[in-house]
């Protein structure tokens, strides 16, 4: 079975030794450096614009605090207006339009993407293409979305890669 990197998709071809990192046996020799150990100036937000696949970084009340361009594209907003949003305001979640907002609703307490970003962010534990559903609310009423999405703990952040969005 070939392994592949959690973040850039490139295979996995060597035995990883250090797991001192959370997630770090799932990520290639690349990717494990710069999210984990690398002392080069180059920011986070720079290398997650080199990867192709959407990634907003994910702070542990599931707010928006970074995203690359990827996501950027996919979501259709930019940096400003993604930057420091919940993640049910940031997809146009119907459910964050209810009174109490993203979080604090009912239909809240079963969101699949909710519940892995925080369960990342207490556990360390990395989860690949966890199927998701969202209503989000688009021009011409509120559509079903179905999301596969990974997340991998980097510092005190959880990185929320969306791999797939099929309208349903």
């Amino acid at each position: 079975m070939n392994r592949m990197c959690a973040w850039c998709q490139k295979g996995l071809t060597e035995v990883v030794l250090d797991t001192s990192s959370a997630g770090a046996d799932s990520l290639c020799a690349v990717c494990r450096q710069e999210l984990f150990q690398s002392p080069t100036p180059q920011s986070l937000a720079a290398y997650l614009d080199q990867l192709d696949v959407p990634v907003l970084v994910m702070a542990d009340d599931v707010r928006v605090v970074g995203a690359n361009a990827a996501a950027r594209a996919l979501l259709g907003k930019d940096a400003a207006n993604l930057d420091g949003q919940l993640y049910g305001d940031v997809i146009e979640c119907a459910y964050a339009r209810l009174p109490g907002g993203c979080g604090n609703t009912e239909h809240c307490k079963a969101c699949a993407i909710r519940h892995l970003v925080t369960g990342t962010q207490l556990t360390g534990q990395s989860h690949r293409n966890v199927p998701a559903y969202q209503d989000i609310v688009c021009p011409g009423g509120i559509r079903e979305t179905r999301y596969l999405v990974s997340t991998e703990k980097a510092g005190h952040f959880v990185l929320l890669r969306i791999d797939e969005v099929t309208p349903r």
